[in-house]
């Protein structure tokens, strides 16, 4: 992923390596959960080969997307798991800088994986949350939330929980990668604040247009790859960044 850092809200370090700045191990902290869709008929179909390239991918662009969410002292304020198909992002706590750099990490990540063509969905939530790194136990409301969330959605995207609301009422509207939308669901519609990918908004397609030009194109790509009702979820896709690039002229 390139990284512009005018559009970042944290600059990224090139050469430094972030501070060992101790996490707490159990507190409130806001949570994204990344669902990889189709990974069982990857598996299935794909060479093994094929899978663990695109793992590889993945596994790269989130470690690009934790460095982003770096603070100015050299402190990581985002941190991440993979398992399986799924993606679980964290931030540090709950303060308006970890709330913002988890933003910029997920729409870092979630522009990447367009890229690569990987279909998927996601939500974030807030709450309490363990993360003990060293005995492998990430538990907690908000993770539960946040993929119960991500299961209603009928298009690829993030959508954001309204425990997040709660807490960031007045940060959402300030966010350069937050937009309200009347968001395609399992059942209907209905409207969220949403975490957009990166460079898919008017602004992106002003100053970066190869980027803006790329994350267009991959969804191109995905629908010459789906039929039937999968379709759908391009085609929904599709609407939201046309609404996007609308909303940001």
């Amino acid at each position: 992923m390139i990284i512009k850092e005018t559009l970042m809200p944290a600059t990224k370090k090139e050469t430094q390596v972030p501070s060992i700045d101790k996490w707490p191990i159990t507190t409130e902290r806001f949570v994204a959960f990344i669902d990889i869709m189709g990974f069982k008929d990857m598996v299935m179909k794909m060479p093994h080969s094929a899978i663990y390239k695109m793992m590889l991918a993945i596994d790269s662009s989130k470690t690009i997307s934790e460095e982003i969410a770096i603070d100015k002292k050299n402190n990581q304020l985002v941190k991440s798991t993979t398992y399986s198909d799924s993606i679980m992002l964290y931030s540090k706590n709950k303060t308006v800088g970890c709330f913002e750099a988890l933003i910029a990490a997920v729409s870092g990540l979630t522009y990447d994986l367009f890229i690569e063509g990987i279909p998927h969905k996601g939500a974030m939530a807030y709450g309490k949350m363990t993360l003990d790194s060293e005995r492998s136990i990430f538990f907690g409301q908000p993770l539960i939330d946040a993929y119960l969330l991500q299961e209603e959605l009928h298009f690829y995207g993030v959508i954001i929980h309204g425990t997040v609301e709660q807490v960031m009422h007045r940060q959402l509207n300030q966010q350069e990668f937050i937009k309200r939308y009347d968001c395609h669901l399992k059942n209907g519609k209905s409207n969220h604040y949403t975490v957009h990918p990166m460079y898919i908004s008017a602004s992106s397609a002003a100053h970066f247009p190869d980027e803006h030009e790329k994350a267009i194109n991959s969804l191109v790509q995905m629908k010459h790859k789906t039929s039937g009702h999968l379709r759908r979820y391009i085609d929904n896709t599709d609407s939201y960044f046309k609404y996007i690039f609308k909303e940001t002229k």
